[in-house]
């Protein structure tokens, strides 16, 4: 006679312990929180994207800071059975074997009860408590997104820096460049923008400066969009490089045609820091008579804690109870020193 197969474990007794991550090539953020939103626990540790590690690295380093995240929150290995929720993280599309992954990575938490979503769609809620809207980007990439419950369902541009992301802070160093090599070819005297290339690569000529540029990741051209910011003013090279990257990023969100009335939210150090192209692009979106809400986004963290109070995905439930501003304004610093 055959056993029967033995029954799925059953989650402690007790309410859900809500699960929020921000997950990035730069560090991993977990968070535990109780049902209605209020933090238990911040934890931080390494680098935790599987694009960029490799998804064993990757897990190994999410499961050692959740548990140090559930030790800090005062829960057992066996309350992880009650733990649901969101990681937010980039290129979440990407990641091959969701399941397998999840199942190392977060150790103990029972099948499908987390969710992972694209950092954007978690940007997006940092700042809104709408259902739908669009995030508008520019960091060392750049583009445009609608988001609608948690997913990313229309894009212009970011398609990476060898065929778009125009308006970023690689496109605005790649300008900067550019205009600096046009100088030195013309033999004329580098003006402000000019003089700060030379200063930042070490160069003094073409020869160098192209030298100095070649021989680094080309990504690394990012470095240099702070140039563009700190000689605008004075230099009509750098103003009119930061005007045109302005336009070319209302270029991608007019491209989605955006419905009036859904909030758009801003990303990304060249949109969020002070500096001539996010403060153009601010004055385009939020002027007089201005069609959509504009929002700079907050702390990851806090967007994948309000998606993870509305049970991963917030569709046909309606707004989770907590009330978002308060959710967002909590202390999203880590509590395990």
């Amino acid at each position: 006679m055959t056993s029967p197969a033995p029954s799925p474990p059953r989650s402690p007794a007790g309410p859900a312990l809500l699960l929020a991550g921000d997950v990035g090539g730069t560090s991993t953020r977990l968070a535990l929180a109780a049902p209605d939103g209020t933090l238990l626990a911040v934890a931080r540790g390494g680098p935790g994207n599987p694009n960029a590690l490799g998804h064993p690295a990757a897990a190994d380093e999410l499961a050692a800071v959740f548990g140090r995240c559930l030790r800090a929150a005062r829960a057992t290995d066996a309350d992880a059975l009650r733990v649901r929720g969101v990681l937010g993280m980039a290129g979440a599309s990407a990641l091959t074997d969701v399941d397998g992954f999840l199942a190392r990575a977060l150790p103990g938490v029972a099948p499908g009860s987390v969710r992972v979503l694209p950092d954007l769609a978690v940007a997006f809620s940092s700042a809104s408590a709408e259902r739908r809207g669009y995030v508008l980007l520019a960091g060392t990439g750049a583009g445009a997104v609608q988001v609608a419950d948690g997913a990313l369902v229309e894009r212009r541009d970011g398609w990476g820096w060898l065929l778009g992301d125009a308006g970023s802070a690689f496109w605005l160093g790649r300008e900067a460049v550019r205009a600096t090599l046009d100088v030195l070819e013309r033999g004329d005297a580098p003006g402000p923008l000019a003089a700060a290339v030379l200063a930042a690569t070490g160069s003094r000529d073409v020869s160098s400066l192209l030298a100095a540029v070649y021989r680094r990741p080309p990504v690394e051209l990012a470095g240099l969009a702070p140039q563009i910011s700190a000689a605008a003013s004075a230099d009509p090279v750098a103003a009119s490089i930061a005007a045109r990257g302005a336009d070319r990023l209302l270029a991608s969100w007019h491209a989605l045609d955006p419905r009036p009335g859904l909030p758009v939210v801003l990303t990304g150090s060249v949109l969020v820091r002070p500096g001539p192209v996010g403060d153009r692009v601010r004055a385009a979106l939020g002027g007089v008579g201005a069609a959509n809400p504009v929002h700079v986004a907050g702390d990851g963290l806090a967007g994948a804690l309000w998606l993870a109070v509305g049970d991963g995905t917030p569709a046909g439930t309606g707004p989770p109870p907590l009330d978002h501003t308060r959710l967002v304004a909590q202390d999203f610093t880590d509590t395990c020193g």
